[in-house]
């Protein structure tokens, strides 16, 4: 609004289940496959990506679908703590 409070949503094809979808999208312009992936999401909205990638980290898990649908959750509000996960030797 020209007050400068937002009034709506508008959606796109990458919202919800279309997440998995961009997974694939990004995967196929870097050159990898979703078994190369992490993806971080926090909420029952990122759970079709979450089981797409190959690692899922709930950071910090708001449902239990989040925290069901990763293979490591952070409860800590710590960026830092989610780097152990990615960097891997």
């Amino acid at each position: 609004t020209e007050d400068g409070h937002l009034d709506g949503v508008l959606a796109t094809a990458y919202d919800f289940n279309g997440k998995a979808d961009a997974l694939d999208v990004v995967c196929e312009k870097v050159g990898c496959s979703p078994d190369e992936t992490v993806f971080v999401g926090d909420h029952f909205n990122d759970e079709m990506i979450m089981l797409k990638a190959s690692k899922a980290i709930a950071y910090p898990p708001q449902d239990d679908i989040a925290q069901n649908a990763s293979q490591v959750s952070i409860a800590e509000d710590n960026l830092m703590l989610i780097v152990p996960h990615v960097l891997v030797e």
